[in-house]
């Protein structure tokens, strides 16, 4: 539409807005975001397997068969993917840090911009500060919650860990030590599913770009020419240039249809 702007522009205007009064009112949207999506996702599991569920079980169908560990790497604040691994494979509850790598179950859970289970835990007078505009603690200062809509135990308030979506932010907003993990694991990677990323950050188009050699690659996002648009922008590696066997990487649909209709398996088998 003429005159429109993305979300992400709309952000980047209020968070760079010149008056103080705006800019605060910006400290507002992770909480938002977290209700938002907490919510919604809450009621949706309610209702009981999902795609997710389905992704988590083709995919360990097939390890360690054919694929040794399997990495899974998010840009979403949603928990749909622990709950799926809770389900199948993970052999303990999301509670800390370190639970997101389970070598032992062969996966790791690497959630880039946060999540609505993560939390700053502050005294009244460091959340004030941080409302009023205040800078936010690091992401490796966080304490993990049951469900989005647990604060912190005592007198503590809880702020947000995770990142707004900003045009143009270029940075990842995870604790270091699984932010070092995925880079350790994606050296080591030879098979890439894109699922509902228009890779259009630089900072995850160049982390994929860490990856060696590709055996396998398929993008789905929800059409051919999404597909397309997306794979050409990881084109800016040599390692994606050239894919196996001259297979075109974009699949035809969305999520649901390539997990439900026989897409991912294919994938995992071929």
């Amino acid at each position: 539409m003429r005159g429109s702007i993305s979300l992400e522009q709309a952000l980047k205007t209020l968070q760079d807005d010149p008056k103080g009064h705006i800019r605060r009112n910006f400290r507002w949207v992770p909480l938002y975001l977290r209700e938002l999506i907490g919510e919604t996702q809450q009621r949706f599991i309610s209702h009981g397997s999902n795609a997710f569920n389905r992704l988590v079980d083709e995919i360990f169908r097939v390890v360690p068969e054919i694929f040794e560990t399997v990495l899974f790497l998010t840009l979403n604040y949603d928990t749909y993917l622990e709950h799926a691994l809770m389900a199948g494979v993970s052999e303990k509850s999301f509670g800390e840090a370190s639970d997101y790598v389970q070598p032992n179950a062969r996966f790791a859970l690497i959630k880039l911009h946060g999540s609505v289970t993560w939390l700053h835990s502050m005294d009244t007078s460091q959340y004030e500060r941080v409302m009023g505009g205040a800078e936010i603690p690091r992401p490796d200062r966080m304490s993990i919650v049951p469900s989005y809509n647990v604060q912190p135990p005592g007198s503590l308030k809880g702020y947000p860990a995770l990142a707004i979506p900003v045009e143009g932010k270029a940075a990842f907003y995870c604790p270091a030590i699984l932010c070092d993990t995925a880079a350790r694991w994606l050296a080591d990677a030879t098979d890439l599913l894109v699922i509902g990323c228009s890779l259009i950050d630089p900072d995850i188009v160049n982390f994929l770009g860490s990856i060696q050699r590709v055996n396998r690659f398929k993008i789905v996002n929800g059409s051919a020419v999404a597909g397309d648009d997306a794979c050409a922008r990881l084109a800016a590696h040599d390692v994606f240039r050239v894919l196996p066997g001259g297979s075109m990487p974009a699949f035809d649909g969305g999520f649901s249809k390539f997990v439900t209709e026989g897409a991912l398996g294919n994938f995992l088998r071929d």
